[in-house]
Parts: C-alpha cells; structure tokens; sequence
C-alpha cells in the first residue's frame, strides 16, 4: 500500500506544475524522433505505474503526432491500466506480461523509451538495455530528470517532503490512507525523498552515458543532453540512440 501510494505521488507530480514542462520537452524530443518513420509504435520500458508517458502520448496527439505507446514493466502494475483516462488508452496500452529491459521479447516492436529510471540499473545492466536495443535495430530514448550534482540534490532534499505536504491534497483518486500517510504518520514523504536522492546519487552524466552508448556500438548516432527544464531551474539529462540507416530526427 505504502508503495502505491508513493508511486500515485510520483505519477501526480509528473503532471502538475513543472511536471508539465517536463511532458512538453520529452514529447517534443519523442515527436522529433518518431517522425519520418514507417511505424508509430513506442515500446516504453520500465513503466511502473506509467509516469510520464500517457502525458506524452496524449500530447503528441493533441498536436497532431499520434503515437501508439506499449507500457511494459518486468512487475507489471495491475492498476496501470485502469488509471488511465479514456482518450488516453485510444493510443497507450498495459503490456500484461513482464518484460526485462535487457531483453525485451521480438513482438514489441518500435521506438524504445525509459523514462526516469535508466539510473536504477548499474553500468552493466544499463550497458545491456542499451546492446538489447542496439540487437533488435530499435531506436532508443532515455530521459532522466536528475543529475549527480550537489546543485541539483541540494534544493531536491530540503523542499521534497514540503512538496509532497503541498501536492497531496490535489491527488486522486482520494484515499484516507494518503492523509494518514503523508500527514499523521509522514511514511509517504520520507518514501519519495529517499528514493529521489538514491535517484540523483546514482544518475549518469552525458560523459557516462556516451562511453556506455559508444562501447556497445560504435556505428550508432549517440546524442547524450543536458538541458535545462523551461520555466525550472532544474536540468534534465538524456540518451538518444540512433541505428545507422534510419532518418535523422529534425530538431525539436
């Protein structure tokens, strides 16, 4: 319970305030890479509950962009699916079996995608979601919203549980167990800072991430970015990887 309520946390901040910046910069990267493709399939990893990427997908078709968005996570949230909303699943799906990013099953075909969650893996690991992507000839986008910097970790650790204080009361669906949680006995908030400075101590680095990309295939287009969030003072890193016969992306 704790865990889903800290997840639902996570999902709602993502889409509030800044989070919403966040959404227009990683769709205008997506839109730039899918376009000029034959297919329009996105085979987004280690989804959890979803993050990020219904918001993207639903932008994206706001705009004209349509994409069609696998959700797949190798423990499959069974809640996924049902949190999202109706025009959402026109063109986001919850892949019911698990999949392991370093080996993701010949059927999911597409663009794939990691969103806020490339720094969970160790460099061996992450070395070999990237040569799985690399094997199936498959475009790849990683996209983190923390850095290994003291700037960075600083303002997260002191001003996170006072936004999740903030936040709650705007989540939903309601639970009682929220309140109690996040206020009485404050589990939920002591939750979200650990994991998001875990998060940011064990975020890559452009340089990082290029030497792991270059060191599984030389022959790829690797872009590694560091870039500040409109309207934040808050940087977010990227990886993209592109196999050498397919069309460059215009830039966003």
């Amino acid at each position: 319970m704790l865990r889903t309520l800290a997840t639902e946390y996570l999902q709602a901040s993502q889409e509030m305030g800044g989070g919403r910046r966040v959404v227009d910069l990683v769709g205008r990267r997506l839109e730039s890479l899918v376009q000029g493709r034959k297919t329009r399939e996105v085979v987004d990893l280690c989804s959890g509950s979803g993050g990020l990427t219904p918001a993207v997908a639903r932008r994206l078709a706001a705009r004209g962009e349509p994409v069609r968005v696998t959700l797949t996570d190798l423990f499959p949230d069974a809640g996924a699916e049902a949190r999202l909303s109706s025009d959402e699943r026109e063109w986001v799906r919850v892949h019911p079996e698990p999949v392991d990013a370093r080996a993701v099953p010949a059927e999911l075909a597409g663009v794939r995608t990691l969103f806020i969650g490339f720094h969970h893996f160790p460099p061996a690991e992450a070395r070999a979601i990237v040569a799985d992507a690399v094997r199936a000839g498959e475009p790849l986008f990683v996209f983190e919203g923390t850095e290994r910097r003291l700037a960075a970790l600083l303002p997260f650790a002191l001003f996170c549980p006072w936004l999740v204080l903030a936040l709650t009361p705007f989540i939903r669906p309601f639970r009682a167990s929220r309140l109690l949680f996040t206020y009485l006995v404050p589990i939920v908030p002591a939750i979200v800072w650990w994991d998001g400075v875990v998060s940011h101590l064990r975020s890559y680095t452009c340089e990082e991430l290029l030497e792991l990309a270059r060191g599984t295939a030389s022959d790829w287009r690797w872009e590694a970015r560091r870039e500040r969030i409109p309207g934040t003072p808050v940087h977010a890193t990227s990886l993209l990887g592109l196999p050498p016969a397919t069309q460059e992306p215009r830039c966003p």
